[in-house]
């Protein structure tokens, strides 16, 4: 292992160490493995930046729903005409929710510190409101 990737896995390590010491996955909704993303990134001073976020779920107006295929892909965003019935679906709802950071830490590798820049406890957070992760399996 080169030392480039060394690094990055460290700071991973770190940065999921300080939120474990945090919020325990005793504690940690059931939900939250399923909705978090991480990004991952260099600063300025060449120190990682890791944030933990969540994606706030698209708002369905009066006449839209969701239709999940029967083959299992992902569900569709479907809106019906009032006076047709008829459906479309919806391709773009308007521009992209912002993503909500719950936790992020600021980690020098080279020192082994990490600075804790945002902690908001997600068992304080509705579940509901948050977009799943998609997962494709590939045969």
């Amino acid at each position: 292992m080169d030392k480039k990737q060394h690094d990055y896995e460290q700071a991973f390590s770190m940065a999921c160490e300080k939120f474990e010491e945090l919020c325990p996955l005793a504690q940690q909704p059931k939900w939250l493995k399923y909705c978090m993303a991480i990004h991952f990134r260099k600063n300025q001073n060449k120190n990682f930046v890791v944030k933990f976020f969540l994606t706030p779920k698209p708002i369905l107006g009066q006449t839209d729903d969701w239709e999940y295929p029967e083959d299992g892909t992902s569900p569709l965003w479907v809106r019906t005409d009032p006076k047709t019935n008829e459906k479309s679906i919806v391709i773009c709802g308007g521009p992209p929710a912002a993503s909500e950071i719950f936790f992020a830490v600021e980690i020098d590798t080279h020192k082994n510190m990490i600075t804790l820049q945002k902690y908001i406890p997600p068992n304080t957070l509705d579940g509901s409101q948050y977009q799943i992760n998609e997962r494709h399996i590939i045969e």
